[in-house]
């Protein structure tokens, strides 16, 4: 009698098996395209502020963001308002924003 075959090798289904990539992985690109700009503080134009809010500053600031969305764009951060609020107070000098600052201790 011959003697009998070795077995094969049970071979791991196809999920187990580590696929090798045949291409190297895209690399990201140098400048991002579209959506939102960098955040404060990374290009070195800006210094990272903590502030807390009360609920109630916050709900006010989350309103006002509301109010400037735009369809198809995404809804303003409060750190967006509050930019734009700074930004629009300096425009015509710092008078306006020392008048806003001085009023919201009213």
């Amino acid at each position: 009698m011959p003697p009998a075959p070795d077995p094969e090798p049970e071979q791991p289904p196809e999920t187990d098996r580590v696929q090798e990539r045949k291409t190297p992985a895209p690399k990201a690109a140098g400048r991002p395209k579209g959506g939102r700009p960098a955040k404060a503080g990374v290009t070195g134009d800006a210094l990272p502020v903590n502030v807390r809010l009360s609920i109630d500053d916050h709900s006010k600031l989350l309103k006002a963001a509301a109010l400037m969305a735009v369809p198809g764009r995404p809804m303003p951060t409060v750190q967006d308002i509050v930019r734009k609020l700074v930004r629009g107070a300096t425009k015509n000098g710092d008078d306006t924003l020392m008048k806003l600052i001085r009023k919201g201790d009213d």
